[in-house]
This record gives C-alpha cells, structure tokens and sequence, in this order.
C-alpha cells in the first residue's frame, strides 16, 4: 500500500457530510429510523457512505492487518471492537447494534490511517502533519454541525451558534495539542488561534471548558513537577467521582454556574442528565449482560411513545454508554483503553511528548463523566475522529512486503 494521503481523508469527509448533503438537496425531514420504524434519505446516506469506507479497508486488508491490527498499541481499540460485536448477541436491537460497531470500527481504522498518512514524514513523527489532521478533523466537524442545523433545523447566526457538544470537544482537544506545541514545543503554528476562534465562536460548552482547563493546568504542573501533577490527577478524578456518585457540591455548581453562565439549578441536574441516567439504570438493572452496543437511545424508546419523557436522549456519559453496551465489562474495557495508553505512551512516543499524550487521555477521561466519547454510542459524531490522536503510533512502512 502506497501512502495514500486524499483518499482516507476524502472518505472521512464523505462519511459524515453525505448523508447530510443528501437531506438537503433532497430536502428530507429528519425522522429516524429510531422514532418513524423507517428509514430517512440519511441513514440510506449513511448506509452508502459506510459501504465506500469498508470498501476501502477491504481493498488494503493486507496492509491493515500487519500494521494495525498486530499492533499491540491498538489493542484495547480491536477489544473494544470485539466486545461491541459480542453484544449483537444479547441486544434486543441486532441490526442497530451491528451498524453503529461497524462504524466504529471502519472509520476508526480510515481515521488511523489518515492520521499516520498525515503524522510521519521520513519515518518520524511530523508535528505539522499532526496538525493538518487536526485541522482537517475540525473542518469535518464544524460542516458537519452546519450542515446538520441547516438541513433540520434553523440557524441563527450568533456567538456559539452550533452548539454541539461533540465538536466543542473536538476542537478544545485540538487546542490542547496546538497550545502544547506553541508553548512547550516552541512551534509556532497559526492553527492555535483559528481553533480558539472556532471554539468561542462557534461551539463550546460546559465540559469542554472544564476538561480544557484542568487539562491545561496539568500539562503545566507535569513541565515542573511529576509528583505534584500526579497529586493533581488523583484529586480530580477524586472529585469527579464524589461529585457525581456521592452527592453535589454548591460550591462547585456556582463555580461552574459562573464559567457557563447558567442558573445554579441547571447545573446542579446537569442540564437534565441526571434525570436520563436515572431512567436508564431502572431499565438497566433487571438485564444481565446490558442492552448491546449504541442502544442507550432505545431503552427510553417507550417511555417517549407513552409522552413520559419529551424526547428520546444519548446516555451522555461514555461510561454510562459503555455500561448500556456491555455492564462493567464495557466500563472496565473502556478505563482499560485508557490505561494502556497512558502507561505506554513513556515507552513508544518521544519523552518530550509524554506529558501530553497523557494529558489528552485525562481530557478523555475527564470529559467522559457529561458526555459521549472513545468508545461511546456518539459514532456518528466527528468527535469519534480524535481519539487516535492519543494512541502513540506511527506506522512508518507504508510499502507492502
């Protein structure tokens, strides 16, 4: 397989802007199969879409098995693989669940691909190739949001007008990265400010802030001092679990009140997750194994047709999402993932570069508490591009044997 750098990139474009384009100009309304039991022009986009990409990845099968699947970096992603396949076998909802792990996969796969095309030049790691796939992942992700508010609903052009969590983490994980090599790395790049712009502008939000921040405050904490950023860590996710499995804090909702410029009241209910995830452990807690893989937004299907809750909603959590998948074994695959590599990022990537490998996989982690991410049921968002940006590899052969 040659390095191929516009075909994997045209065809992560095509996946997620398609099936929207196709709304548009065949101006279709935005049923689901989901809520109408019938198919919409964009899940036969999508469909389409997704049968190009695993037309790809079957036609360079060869190369993808020696380089990416007998890569033990990429072992947790292949498990988690496997283990959502597995869960096709005890979801009430086969087709669905089979779907959406075949989107993870194949578009895991094309987007490793086009990272690796992008990330190495001459068998090293290419800093400004890095950033060309983050600029071109944000650039999927803000058409993306766009697109979708223009084929279903109206837009409205003002500050934080898309409004898509997904992206905002998106493009605060992207301004993680760049403000390390602006700063730490001393490379001046000029994606830095087009992502702060994008960022403020166009879509944040409350956990993008937040996880942005204290990823921040841990990169430079690890520049100083090791013991001190691991005290850092400890403490947060310390507080993460307290806040949310133990009771509230007041101090915390007013701060976070303040950051978002929200009522205290919607804060301390996180904006209606709590109720959701409430509903979705009562559904839960009779079922052994969990609902399959991607089927958080089912479970409240009947509640939704019995006018018992407004609208049919995500898990917002990628542990809880991970959890509807599989119980704790999809939690613990999930936090598993996330060890890996943070373990293994002093071995396989340049030392200078460690602290912030380690600091995205926070980032994750952190962020994975209100919303979907690595190994949530948020497949089909532009968000599920980034998490290859935290597995350290580069596959330098890109010639076949």
């Amino acid at each position: 397989m040659q390095k191929n750098i516009k075909t994997p990139l045209f065809l992560l474009y095509f996946f997620f802007l398609f099936p929207l384009i196709l709304s548009i100009l065949l101006n279709a309304p935005s049923s689901s199969v989901l809520t109408s039991g019938s198919f919409s022009v964009r899940n036969f986009g999508e469909i389409f879409a997704l049968f190009l990409c695993i037309s790809y990845v079957l036609l360079n099968l060869r190369f993808i098995l020696e380089n990416y699947l007998k890569t033990s970096l990429l072992k947790p992603f292949f498990l988690l693989v496997a283990l959502y396949y597995l869960s096709t076998t005890w979801s009430e909802y086969k087709i669905f669940t089979l779907f959406r792990t075949t989107e993870f996969l194949f578009i895991g796969v094309i987007s490793l691909i086009a990272y690796n095309n992008l990330a190495s030049v001459n068998e090293k790691l290419s800093f400004s190739g890095l950033r060309r796939y983050l600029l071109h992942i944000v650039l999927i992700g803000i058409f993306y949001s766009f697109l979708n508010r223009y084929a279903f609903s109206e837009i409205e052009f003002k500050q934080n007008f898309l409004a898509d969590n997904g992206i905002s983490l998106l493009i605060a994980g992207c301004i993680l990265i760049c403000f390390f090599h602006q700063f730490y790395l001393k490379e001046k790049n000029k994606l830095l400010y087009f992502f702060l712009f994008s960022f403020f502008f166009l879509s944040y939000s409350l956990t993008s802030i937040v996880a942005l921040i204290i990823c921040i405050i841990y990169l430079y904490l690890s520049k100083f001092d090791n013991n001190l950023k691991n005290l850092f860590f400890i403490f947060i996710i310390t507080l993460l679990i307290f806040y949310f499995f133990i009771g509230g804090s007041k101090i915390i909702d007013e701060l976070l009140a303040f950051i978002s410029s929200r009522p205290v009241d919607r804060i301390s209910h996180l904006t209606g997750r709590t109720n959701i995830w409430q509903l979705i452990f009562f559904e839960l807690k009779d079922n052994f194994f969990g609902t399959g893989f991607s089927t958080d937004m089912y479970i409240l299907l009947d509640k939704y047709n019995r006018n018992i809750i407004g609208q049919v909603s995500s898990g917002h959590s990628t542990y809880l999402e991970s959890y509807i998948a599989a119980k704790w074994l999809g939690v613990g695959a999930i936090l598993y993932s996330f060890y890996f590599w943070f373990e293994n990022s002093k071995k396989y990537f340049p030392k200078k570069y460690v602290h912030l490998i380690q600091s995205l996989i926070f980032f994750a982690i952190v962020s994975g508490f209100t919303s979907s991410g690595y190994g949530g049921s948020l497949v089909s968002n532009p968000y599920i591009l980034f998490w290859v940006t935290f597995t350290p590899i580069v596959i330098l052969n890109y010639n076949e044997k």
